[in-house]
């Protein structure tokens, strides 16, 4: 939150200059722009000079990287208002779990225990699934089709492990 010597509004490109930016959206699509992918690869917001250089009280506390924006700790107090735990570093939670998959080679291939390889590759075998987005490390993001609908493709991407950012598109078959 806002200290008593800092102002209430923040522009979008004081965000952006500043590195905070993740490329998040939540900007944009408030205000009717879009988000394109810059030099690095990364989603920024895509808008007018005007609007990117304009200071919003709105923008300042939906950015999710703002200053005036509520923290995890906010708006965990909020929606969790009696935790079971609280830890000084990771803020309220409920349960904390730690796992990993004992089938095949999953966990040595892939990043976070294999888990979330095992439950797209599951849920493929299963046919509960049409297909799996699953995000590999790219130099072209917008051109690559990250789209496994098979098991054997999604576990040729796992090896790439934590660079990785695994996306599970759901489209459930009745």
């Amino acid at each position: 939150m806002a200290g008593p010597n800092m102002r209430a509004t923040i522009t979008p490109q004081e965000i952006i200059s500043s590195g905070l930016c993740i490329g998040c959206g939540s900007c944009v699509a408030q205000a009717g722009f879009k988000m394109k992918f810059d030099a690095y690869g990364q989603y920024k917001p895509s808008a007018s000079l005007a609007w990117l250089h304009t200071p919003s009280e709105q923008f300042a506390h939906t950015c999710p990287f703002s200053p005036m924006a509520k923290n995890e700790d906010d708006l965990a107090a909020h929606r969790f208002p009696a935790p079971q735990s609280r830890d000084p570093l990771i803020g309220r939670f409920q349960a904390a779990y730690v796992g990993y998959v004992a089938e095949e080679n999953f966990r040595e291939w892939g990043s976070s225990g294999g888990m979330v390889t095992w439950v797209a590759t599951e849920l493929l075998r299963q046919g509960l699934v049409d297909g799996v987005a699953h995000v590999k490390a790219s130099w072209n993001p917008e051109k690559e089709n990250a789209s496994f609908p098979t098991k054997s493709r999604v576990l040729s991407r796992r090896s790439v492990r934590v660079q990785n950012r695994a996306i599970i598109r759901l489209s459930y078959r009745k």
